[in-house]
Order: C-alpha cells, then structure tokens, then sequence
C-alpha cells in the first residue's frame, strides 16, 4: 500500500473490505487523506475503532512523565554523560612510573568495559609513549605486566626453590617484551598511516560467511507475514490524522501514543508538519503564569493545577452500596467510557439479574469484617450463585472491593405482590456497621417500560428504517450485528442496504454476508469466501475462479526471498537426483514449487521466480531456457528482469548488450540497485582487460579474488613422459 501511495497510483481497490481489513490504522487515515470521498468515512471509523479503547490513566502519564524527560540525553561537561568528554583526549593517562601506570591503566580498562561506560577519542590520532601511554586494550603488554607482577611477589626462598632453566626462560621472556615495549618510544601515527599499515598486511584466506535469507521490505526489516493491521494499531494520533480538516499544519496532541514500533513512530513523524530545524519560541513567566509564544507549529507537554469543590459531608467509616443489572445488557457506552445500567423499577421473569456489592473502606485503618449477601425473596440462583451466603473480608485501608451475585424470577408475584430483598450487611466482630438500602422487586410477564432506543429492541421490533438510521448513529463495532440477520434472510432489498453500508463503514460481518450465498449475490458472495480461512486452506496453495482468487503473495503465506553468500558444493550433479544443500532454500524452492503446480500456465512472475532458482542452483542451461519465456510487458517492474538478463548474458557472451542495460541504469535512486549494475560495468571491464573500477564497500569475494590474482603461478603440461614448467 505505501508504495502504491507514495507513487500516486489508484487506492480505491483498497476499500475492498478483505483488502482494508489486511491495512493498519496508519494506512487507513493515509486512505483516507487520498480519496476525499472516503476522508468522513475512515475518520468515524477510526474513532468508533477508538472508542472501544478503555482509557488508560497510568499509560498517559507515563508517556507524559517520559515527553517531560525528552532532553534528558542532553549532556553538557557539568551534567555528566558524554558532554564531559569534550576537549579531552580518552587516551591520555597520568604520568607515572610503568608498572603503577599500567596497574592504574587495566583497572581503567576494566570500568570502561562495564555497562553504561564510554571511552570516546577526542582526535583522530593516538599517541603511544612511555610517559603518557595510551588505556588500550592491549593482550600483549596485560600479559607482561601480569608476568611481571607474577615475578615481584615471588619471595626469596619460593625463587630458589625454582628451576635455573624456569627463571632464565622467564627473565628472557620479560627482557624481550621489555625491549619491544620500549621500541615504541615516542612514536606517533595517524589513523590514516594505522590503515595504509593494516593494507600491507597480506590478508589469509577468509571463510565463506553463513547463508542468509533476503526480502524485499515495504516495512524496515519486517517479513511480509509481520506487516498486517496489527503492526499500527487504532491510537488516538491515527484518529485525529483521520479527521484532520487539512487546513493548516497537522499537529496532534496525541503524539506520544504513536510509540509502539519503530514503522509507527517514523510514519508518525513522516505525517506531523512539526520542522526539522526548531523556531525559536517565546516564553515569559510572570504573576503565576507562563506563557509561550510559538514560533511555528509546536507541541507542548503541560500540567495545570484547578480548583476542585470540597466534600459536601465528612466521610463514613465504611461505605457499603448494593445496585441490580441485567445479565448481558450491563453497560452503556459514552464515545470509549464504558457506564453501568442499574434497573430500578421492573425485572422480567425468566431474565437472569445480577447484583453488584461495593464495599469501600475509606479510613486509615484495616476493616476485618463479615459480609452477608442473599438473593432476593421468590428468585433462585444461577452462575454458581447461592441463597444465602456469607464471606469474611480483610479490607485494608483506603481499598474497594466488589462482589457479585446471580439470580432469576420464575414468575412474578401474585396478585401484583412485590418481592422483597435483604441488602447486604457487613459485621465486625458480631456487632452491624454498614448495610445497604432494602429493595422491593416488581417481577412482570412483560415489561412495560422498554427501552426503545436500545438495539436489543430496534433490532427486533423497530421499523427497517429505523434499524438503519439506528447504525447511522451509533458506533457499529459495539452492535451485534447478528440481530437483524433475519431481516437479512427475509427482504433481499434490506440485505442489499446492508452490506452496502457495512462496506462503507468498513466493517465486515460474517453472518449477515454469509447471506449472499442465499440471495445468490456475487460480490458479499467473494467476500465471505476470502475470509473463510478455513475453506482457503483446502483449496490449495494456489486457485483462481470467478468468486474466489487464491493468491499466495497477496495472502502474504509466500514470499520471494534471495539467498546470499551461496555457494553449491558441487558443479554438476552426482547421482540420480539434484539435491539443495541449504535447508532454507530447499524449502523455499519446494514452496515456489508447490504454488506453481496448482496454476495451469506460468505468468511472467512465475518465469522470473523459477529462473532465479534455478540459477541458484547452477542448473545455467535450464535457467537461460526458462527466462527466455519471459515476456518483460507483462511484469510490473522491470528492473528485476534487466538484471537476470545481464546475469544471463554472461553466459551467453553479450557482454555489450549487458554493458548497455548497465549504463542505463548507473543512475539508479535505489542503492542497492546501483550497486548491482555497477558491479556487472566492472565485471565486463575485467572480462575485456581493463582496469575494473572498485567499490571502497569491504567485500570478501573481492578481496579474494585480488589476492588470488597475486599469487605466484606456474604452468605445466606432460609431453613424452616429461613435465615442462612453464
């Protein structure tokens, strides 16, 4: 998708609702801020995908206290940190005699290599003297001097226990580090003579490295299986991306929660119009109040302290509160603040209610009390719930508990006959302390006062228009949608309404879409089936129909992946049958395979995959065979094919027809790419005698190729029963 954005191409197949269900939060309000038809849209729902969000205090202050704490890598030399390390050289040491010098030097070592130690050089040249020698990791001269302390605490009698051959082998041992220390005198070198040495230095034979897997990434180092919607979640700096009028500069309050991945973060400062270089701000504090005058867009992390109303009355010891819900219809929702739905006045027979305990012990001192909790008169309990009970509760100081209790009516009472209840009441040590209010319940048959405003009751009873202008208004992710499928199944007229406006909400729902294949409609008909995972697994790696297209990549279940360093342990096969030593890449292969078995003709992409593998294998003839298939028109990019096609035209000897894609492609924004076409200019230099021009990036077949080339030889042939060398 961000490719497809950033290259201004058409979007609108990503409002399929498979398609934008596979998007992140960011993608969407990008989606969103592209096609203005769509920009109201995306804006609610992401924020009714917000509102389903519960607030969460102790994260917002988190990210407030760590907004607060932002320069905090801001060292200066009196802060401590790095700024302490300007205009000193790391290297130097004190002036003292060798051995403390060098004593004092490993301990220095020592503290450097621990955790949140520094040692930074202030120059790029290093002094080696014996005056002021440098704190360098050196195995040598730790090794003298160990020996040489070794030596000093030998006592006289441990010396002459020694063997002569022992002490003299040592003594000598310590004579010629001595002198090879003092070789060093004042001696200065640069960094750039340090590297002109090391390059005299005659490199041995390196080892080939382990066999790594390459992939394209949209995202920074993420596979293709790890870039779904989950990698962006909903926040409320997405949401307000989405609703952005596009009127000015974006700057959201709501930074801080864009902080959960590395691709997050930088799309969020990809998208705020805060400037990469500060304006200079102003600010001014005076009579109690701070004032900042903005030099451009800004945000700022602030706290003010407001008056609050006092208490009305001294609070209780203990505070006790009893309050009745029905079972499955609890909660009223305000945008993404969740409320309770206390009943008051009438109970059908045959719901289940539950009740809810608060107990609250708002003093300094614990409360080790006895709770009694019993069901209404008339009711039975249900949920593991009992008549009667009771609970002995340790309640520490300044704490809340709740407590929960189930039960149903079977019929209401006779006559009209109300049932009463007896509330909850707490005991420390025998003796009462708090209880709740007494309640009497009106049991009915029917309810007589219903909530017709309530989705349980518009979904069964409402009128088709005013079930959709219900949706219209109400946050339809929090819906049970599942409760108008019988509309669905009996008007095909109403189904059609409904999906057309679950898509542009962009929700997508099993239940009512699973009724396409009933109305025999293709279109809810393909979406129900790209999402039925479970039937896509049957249908095989690959599958293509009118209703259902099974593509592995767009699935992201396969992606292409490159192979490098690799080298095959053989160059022609022995035995019966080829084999691929590296595991990954057999799998790979065996993946590609499997894919393409279930098509009945390869495309171009299928050509290009097969000759890749194929040339990774050194199967060359079969490989110059499969790619010659390739019809370049056919393929989205063509980059790809104009470098197997210089890969192939050195086998086939076109050095100048590989010369020409070259040049035309030295100019490459990608630098990867850039790199590869440089590196086939230069091979075809060496093929034809001249100088190949060098990338200064270490390479290790380079490398070994120049030594190789350096190397002294020697021809030979037999003639007669004699060798001639040459």
């Amino acid at each position: 998708f961000i490719d497809e954005y950033l290259l201004g191409l058409d979007l609108h197949r990503h409002l399929e609702p498979w398609r934008y269900a596979r998007l992140n939060a960011a993608e969407r309000a990008l989606l969103g801020r592209r096609l203005p038809e769509e920009t109201k849209n995306t804006a609610r729902h992401l924020r009714e995908l917000w509102e389903l969000i519960l607030p969460n205090y102790a994260e917002e202050d988190r990210l407030f206290e760590t907004a607060l704490r932002g320069r905090a890598l801001d060292f200066n030399d009196s802060g401590g940190g790095f700024g302490n390390l300007e205009g000193k050289n790391a290297y130097d040491a004190p002036t003292k005699g060798t051995s403390e010098m060098f004593r004092g030097e490993k301990s220095k070592l020592r503290a450097a290599e621990a955790p949140g130690a520094a040692m930074v050089p202030a120059s790029s040249s290093v002094t080696y003297s014996n005056s002021n020698a440098p704190a360098l990791k050196s195995p040598a001269a730790e090794e003298f001097f160990d020996r040489q302390e070794a030596s000093k605490k030998l006592s006289g009698k441990d010396r002459l226990e020694r063997s002569r051959e022992a002490q003299n082998k040592e003594m000598e041992g310590l004579k010629r580090d001595a002198d090879e220390m003092d070789m060093l005198g004042d001696l200065t070198i640069d960094a750039e003579q340090v590297d002109a040495f090391r390059a005299q230095i005659r490199a041995y034979y390196r080892q080939l490295g382990p066999v790594k897997e390459w992939a394209e990434n949209n995202y920074w180092r993420l596979p293709l299986a790890q870039q779904g919607p989950e990698l962006i979640t909903v926040n409320a700096f997405w949401r307000d991306l989405a609703e952005w009028d596009g009127k000015g500069a974006f700057v959201s309050s709501h930074l801080a929660e864009a902080h959960h991945s590395f691709a997050e973060i930088m799309l969020a400062l990809g998208v705020l119009d805060l400037p990469f270089d500060a304006p200079k701000h102003g600010s001014k504090v005076a009579d109690g109040r701070m004032t900042i005058t903005a030099g451009g867009p800004v945000v700022i992390f602030h706290k003010e302290i407001l008056p609050a109303t006092a208490p009305a009355a001294q609070a209780q010891q203990l505070l006790v509160s009893q309050f009745f819900f029905r079972h499955g219809d609890r909660y009223r929702m305000d945008g993404n603040l969740k409320f309770d739905k206390y009943i008051t006045t009438e109970f059908l027979s045959g719901a289940v209610y539950g009740a809810n305990i608060v107990v609250t012990n708002p003093s300094s001192s614990p409360a080790d009390l006895d709770l009694l909790l019993q069901i209404p008169q008339g009711a039975l309990p249900v949920m593991r719930s009992r008549v009667t009970f009771s609970q002995h509760v340790l309640l520490e100081p300044y704490t809340t508990r709740t407590f929960e209790y189930y039960f149903y009516f079977p019929q209401p009472g006779a006559n009209g006959l109300k049932f009463a209840h007896y509330p909850v009441n707490t005991s420390v040590r025998g003796t009462a302390v708090a209880a709740a209010a007494a309640f009497m319940f009106n049991v009915v048959n029917k309810l007589t006062e219903v909530d017709k405003a309530s989705w349980d009751y518009i979904s069964q009873y409402g009128t088709d228009a005013e079930v959709l202008a219900f949706l219209a208004q109400n946050n339809i992710n929090r819906l049970k949608l599942e409760r108008v499928a019988w509309r669905c199944r009996k008007d095909v007229g109403f189904f059609r309404t409904m999906i057309a406006l679950l898509e542009k909400r962009h929700h997508y729902d099993a239940t009512l879409y699973s009724y396409g294949v009933m109305h025999n409609e293709p279109a809810p008909m393909r979406e129900f089936l790209r999402h039925r995972n479970d039937f896509i697994a049957r249908c095989g790696a690959w599958f293509e129909s009118r209703l259902l297209s099974v593509d592995p990549i767009e699935r992201r279940s396969y992606e292409h992946l490159e192979y490098s360093p690799l080298v095959n342990q053989r160059a022609h096969r022995v035995g019966s049958e080829r084999r691929i030593a590296t595991p990954e890449q057999r799998t790979q292969y065996l993946a590609l395979m499997n894919i393409l078995a279930h098509k009945p003709s390869l495309d171009a992409m299928d050509n290009m995959s097969t000759t890749y593998h194929l040339f990774l294998q050194d199967r060359v003839d079969e490989a110059l065979a499969r790619f010659h298939q390739v019809n370049a028109a056919e393929l989205p990019v063509k980059i790809q094919h104009d470098y197997l096609k210089c890969y192939a035209a050195f086998y086939e000897g076109n050095l100048a027809e590989a010369r020409g894609i070259a040049s035309q492609r030295s100019a490459e924004p990608v630098t990867r790419w850039r790199d590869l076409f440089a590196e086939v200019s230069s091979q075809i230099d060496e093929v034809e005698g001249k100088t190949a021009k060098t990338n200064d990036k270490p390479d290790r077949e380079k490398a070994q190729a120049a030594l190789a080339a350096t190397e002294p030889t020697f021809d030979f042939k037999i003639e007669k029963q004699k060798l001639n060398l040459a």
